[in-house]
């Protein structure tokens, strides 16, 4: 009835189509599954609001920070499942629209704790999955508390290696290069902003060319000084003289071949 009054539930040719709705958008949908969560006790409705935040979650995981009967009276309930992927448990709501619901009602001080407590709870493990690493600096990030400066830059590495979302690496690089504010993170944040906007690279260029005390570094910088001028800006001739002119304070054969392949590149362009 729902579905036909707001017109999540119509005529597709002659067959039916309900598309999924938000909760928040369906009232009665809303006050049904409000229903069914309504009772929950303080404990268990905190292991509800953390499931629903920090998909995956593993079993053992989630028992180090609520406790074991409360998990198991939603199991019980059917609000939380339990699925076996290899050695791993992940838990998860049982369906997706209590998690949308939960997560929209979850206060955003309650948010930031149960953050700071996933990256605390994290980092007593070794991380060793690059999905894990990236979740834990998202979280400490969120949560505060000390931050483990070689783990985030690991991250953000990790992030711009694999081309996450562009407001995350931008994100994590930006915290990396101000936690620890080396050349290799400056280069970092270099990839994450010359793919959003060019404002702001220069001074950032400007500012790793005062940092600069190695050839490696400083061919690492002009390289992608002439890529913002020459791919982004698109002056190419003058990203090959930028080229032309590091290439003389250079005497490394194999950052010299690096700096001529590069700056082939921006000749082709040209």
């Amino acid at each position: 009835l729902d579905g036909l009054q707001t017109a999540y539930l119509h005529k597709v040719g002659t067959e039916w189509q309900f598309d999924r709705p938000n909760p928040a958008s369906s009232p009665r949908l809303s006050d049904l599954l409000v229903d069914r969560l309504r009772g929950a006790s303080a404990e268990e409705r905190q292991a509800l609001e953390i499931a629903a935040m920090a998909v995956p979650i593993g079993l053992r995981e989630l028992t180090q920070l609520v406790t074991a009967d409360a998990l198991a009276a939603l199991e019980r309930r059917g609000l939380l499942t339990v699925d076996r992927l290899d050695r791993r448990l992940p838990v998860r709501l049982s369906h997706p629209l209590y998690r949308e619901l939960v997560a929209d009602s979850t206060p955003a001080a309650s948010r930031l704790g149960y953050a700071r407590r996933l990256a605390d709870q994290m980092e007593r493990h070794d991380l060793r999955r690059a999905d894990d690493l990236l979740r834990w600096a998202l979280w400490r990030l969120d949560g505060g508390g000390p931050i483990d400066t070689a783990r985030l830059t690991a991250a953000a590495g990790l992030a711009v290696a694999r081309r996450v979302d562009l407001a995350v690496r931008e994100r994590l690089t930006r915290a990396a290069y101000a936690a620890d504010p080396s050349v290799a993170n400056g280069l970092l944040l270099y990839q994450s902003l010359v793919e959003v906007s060019s404002d702001g690279l220069d001074s950032l260029l400007a500012d790793l060319a005062a940092r600069v005390r190695t050839e490696p570094d400083r061919a690492a910088i002009m390289i992608a000084h002439a890529y913002h001028i020459g791919w982004v800006a698109h002056r190419p001739d003058e990203g090959t003289d930028a080229l032309d002119e590091v290439a003389r304070t250079i005497r490394s054969p194999a950052l010299l071949s690096d700096i001529m392949a590069h700056r082939a590149m921006l000749y082709a362009m040209s």
